[in-house]
């Protein structure tokens, strides 16, 4: 005979829901936005609370506000317009469920529960991280190097890439064992993301890989930023059973300098120059 036993309701669950936008095509898809201040702009613009990175978006595009415990959503005069359930508005009230659309990026407006809000989340990083280091896996990289590569066609404001490779990684696994390998992934993760602002990308691309998505910056600021993160990574002070683990890496960097560069030049750019650091030999930036 099968036992059953009773379920009660969870009397400790919140009753509260929380708006928020899911992105479901365009940048950075699956990622949750909320919506927590009274008025939220969105657009281009570096100081848009929710800032999309599409040519079909203006700059100041459109606003979001909280009034009396609902959200409206108004457009600000946007060159391609603001649009719900596949209608043009101009401002409207949102209900739960309401698909919008600026330029190509497709969003949907939720009220959700705390907890489906930080599920959608763990969700988003599972698919966009690498589940040791914590940094971008090799997908969000290629989805951001598109976009910024996009973007420095339109304005020529800067953009490199840095390719970092660990030096004599397999000594440290066949010495220590791939368990303290993994521990200096971690660290080596975690001193990257010291070095960089918070516009850059850091991901993993391979065993002992790694590529920096520096935007904004010219040659010599990008070339500054590596060397910060080469010198971050030789100071590392790692120790195993009282044994000191020496860790170094070789960095190239390539720098987007025209309109006609394409993401895939710029990464075998700088994939190149760091193999002409390795060969100098090492512990250095190229």
């Amino acid at each position: 005979m099968e036992l059953t036993l009773p379920v009660r309701p969870d009397s400790g669950a919140p009753t509260r829901r929380l708006p928020c936008l899911v992105i479901v095509r365009g940048q950075d898809e699956g990622r949750v936005l909320p919506i927590q201040r009274a008025s939220l702009l969105l657009g281009r613009d570096k100081r848009a609370g929710i800032r999309l990175e599409d040519k079909g978006i203006s700059r100041k595009h459109a606003r979001f506000k909280i009034e009396q415990g609902r959200v409206s959503l108004e457009d600000l005069g946007s060159t391609n317009g603001s649009w719900r359930n596949g209608k043009r508005i101009k401002c409207a009230k949102l209900n739960d469920g309401d698909r919008l659309q600026f330029g190509a990026c497709s969003l949907t407006f939720r009220m959700n529960h705390p907890e489906e809000g930080r599920l959608l989340r763990i969700l988003y990083h599972r698919a966009t991280r690498d589940p040791l280091t914590a940094l971008f896996n090799r997908t969000s990289l290629e989805d951001r190097l598109d976009r910024e590569v996009e973007r420095q066609r339109r304005y020529r404001h800067g953009l490199g890439v840095v390719q970092l490779d660990l030096d004599h990684f397999k000594r440290i696994n066949d010495s220590y064992s791939h368990a303290v390998g993994d521990l200096v992934l971690k660290a080596v993760g975690r001193a990257m993301r010291s070095c960089l602002r918070s516009c850059d990308l850091a991901a993993r691309v391979g065993g002992e890989e790694f590529v920096l998505v520096i935007p904004e910056c010219n040659q010599t600021q990008v070339r500054a930023i590596a060397e910060k993160v080469r010198a971050r990574v030789a100071k590392l002070k790692l120790t195993y059973k009282g044994k000191t683990i020496p860790v170094t890496a070789s960095l190239g960097v390539a720098v987007a300098d025209d309109e006609k560069v394409i993401a895939v030049e710029l990464l075998a750019e700088a994939d190149s120059a760091c193999y002409r650091a390795k060969r100098a030999g090492r512990n250095r930036v190229c």
